[in-house]
């Protein structure tokens, strides 16, 4: 579909795009975070407890040792490295996850 199509969609039903402008943004309640695995994370509309909280899933994530546990990882479920953190990144996966990955968290 090209971009004037669309363009023409958002605008018969009344929809409010935000624009988004970086590779890395989230849009979290209505509020755009640019580069949001990076510097977004000290940005998200969230309390610093949450904060923190993405931070060290973030964290977490980047010591796997992924060539070493490739065949591994692929049978592991996604919510098993969510758990014990804020549910607010399970959230965040789980809107990320069905348009960027078609699934969820």
């Amino acid at each position: 579909m090209s971009t004037e199509s669309r363009r023409g969609i958002v605008e018969e039903i009344g929809l409010n795009q935000l624009p988004v402008d970086n590779w890395d943004g989230s849009v979290i309640n209505g509020q755009f975070i640019p580069d949001t695995w990076r510097d977004g994370l000290d940005h998200l509309p969230y309390p610093q407890n949450v904060r923190d909280s993405f931070k060290k899933f973030r964290d977490s994530l980047l010591k796997i040792d992924l060539e070493k546990r490739e065949n591994e990882l692929y049978n592991v479920p996604f919510s098993k490295f969510t758990a014990g953190y804020a549910p607010e990144i399970k959230l965040w996966w789980d809107t990320y996850g069905p348009v960027e990955l078609g699934c969820a968290g």
